[in-house]
């Protein structure tokens, strides 16, 4: 097929007029080019390659049968079109990228759901389940559907707290502690009586440990640490909460005795203040009194 033209009948020398040229058995004929248009001399349907402009005019394309459209592209059905929506029967595995969601209908089942790297990802599970969070990463429950099973809490955001009494000789009856407080890797405040519980924090108590010695020969010596809690200034007085607390008797002189509580969970809030105090048969030494926790969000 090749390119060529028809003269008209003579204007001047005549003008060309666009045409095909087909070789046929016996004959050449001549194909007219023609362009598409409208009813204004502006609307022409100009064929191109690349993305035609907002107020480019086309040609409307009916499209017959089935079509396949690839990821990342949009599709808007008129009135009057139909759109097959497939079913999957049996077994199907299915792979949901990040910020696609999927229902599931009523009456199907959903195995495992696995790596769900993405917060804008959503999953619909219809019956029982087995859900593994990964810190950082919400889960919530539609209502009317239950939870059971263990939370357990996330270790996000946390900075260990350790408040420590230094080695003190005690009097006999019950007083508050001097102690020095150590956030992190920072010692935060030395010498108080009370630490005060940032703001926007939680202070979560999660040990308590005490080590005492005997200083008198003939009578033995026992002592109790407390943790304290109020939200005012710390006394040692049964107004003022206690949230935990270890007595020990050391009978031999010289021996160091020991003991402590672990597994704790209890919380105190911002604006509260923690204290330590004591309690003593007789004078005794406190080689220190330790408690851990940490603050969390």
């Amino acid at each position: 097929m090749a390119d060529n033209v028809v003269i008209v009948a003579a204007d001047g020398t005549g003008k060309a007029i666009d045409n095909e040229s087909l070789t046929g058995v016996s004959t050449t004929t001549y194909r007219q080019r023609i362009v598409v248009a409208g009813t204004t001399l502006v609307e022409i349907a100009v064929p191109t390659t690349a993305a035609p402009a907002g107020a480019a005019y086309g040609l409307p394309v009916r499209v017959a049968g089935s079509v396949a459209v690839s990821g990342g592209h949009s599709v808007t059905v008129q009135a009057g079109v139909s759109v097959t929506v497939v079913t999957q029967l049996g077994t199907q595995v299915v792979s949901v990228v990040p910020g696609v969601s999927v229902t599931v209908q009523a009456g199907v089942s959903v195995g495992t759901v696995a790596n769900i790297t993405s917060l804008s990802t959503v999953v619909t599970i219809l019956g029982t389940q087995v859900v593994t969070v990964v810190p950082g990463v919400s889960v919530t429950i539609q209502q009317g559907a239950s939870v059971t099973g263990t939370v357990a809490a996330l270790a996000v955001g946390r900075t260990h707290i350790m408040i420590m009494v230094s080695s003190s000789l005690v009097a006999a009856g019950g007083s508050t502690m001097l102690f020095t407080v150590y956030q992190s890797v920072t010692q935060t405040v030395a010498g108080v009586a009370l630490w005060v519980v940032p703001a926007g924090k939680t202070f979560r108590l999660v040990s308590l440990a005490e080590f005492i010695r005997n200083s008198i020969t003939v009578t033995p010596v026992n002592i109790g640490a407390f943790v304290l809690v109020s939200t005012a200034a710390i006394t040692f007085t049964t107004t003022v909460g206690v949230l935990a607390l270890v007595r020990i008797q050391a009978s031999t002189t010289g021996v160091i005795y020991s003991a402590q509580l672990q597994g704790l969970s209890q919380d105190v809030l911002a604006g509260q203040t923690v204290g330590i105090g004591k309690t003593a048969s007789t004078t005794g030494n406190v080689d220190t009194i330790c408690v851990h926790g940490y603050l969390y969000p």
